[in-house]
């Protein structure tokens, strides 16, 4: 049977360990996804799981260090979650979502009037069409006392 999605399957993001990585892993649990582990100098880990068909989605688990994260401080998690796209940024990952502008507009979204909520989709205009969206979907401490947020780019359909 012909594989009928319009994307190609997803491939390692990153290929060259720039200095913000210690260590990196990468493996493919199926033909349309991929997952890879990096850890960055000075304690901070990112889980990036890609896949995609019709989508592409870019599921993203950061954890760090540092003070407390309370479930209810969305603003706190949307700078940690525009944290997350700069440390990966920062490994030079191939990708097609602009993580820069991804960036740029959570951290909008965390200084805006109105208080950020989970799973909110926000627009990142990039000149693909349709538009990208960065979300943020989960953050919190756990019992380690790190702080992580997941966060998710999306894009399609193809």
């Amino acid at each position: 049977m012909a594989d009928e999605c319009p994307l190609a399957a997803p491939s390692q993001l990153i290929t060259a360990q720039p200095r913000s990585v210690v260590s990196h892993t990468f493996a493919m649990p199926s033909a349309r996804e991929t997952r890879e582990v990096v850890q960055l100098k000075g304690g901070g880990k990112l889980q990036v799981n890609l896949s995609g068909c019709e989508y592409v989605v870019m599921a993203i688990r950061y954890e760090t260090k540092g003070p407390w994260l309370a479930t209810a401080d969305a603003r706190g998690a949307y700078r940690l979650a525009a944290d997350a796209l700069a440390a990966l940024a920062s490994t030079r990952a191939a990708t097609v979502f602009d993580l820069v502008k991804a960036e740029k507009a959570l951290r909008r979204a965390a200084a805006g009037s109105a208080t950020p909520k989970p799973s909110e989709e926000i627009p990142v205009p990039d000149g693909m069409e349709p538009p990208p969206y960065v979300s943020v979907e989960r953050w919190g401490t756990e019992a380690s006392h790190r702080r992580f947020v997941e966060v998710r780019l999306v894009w399609g359909p193809a």
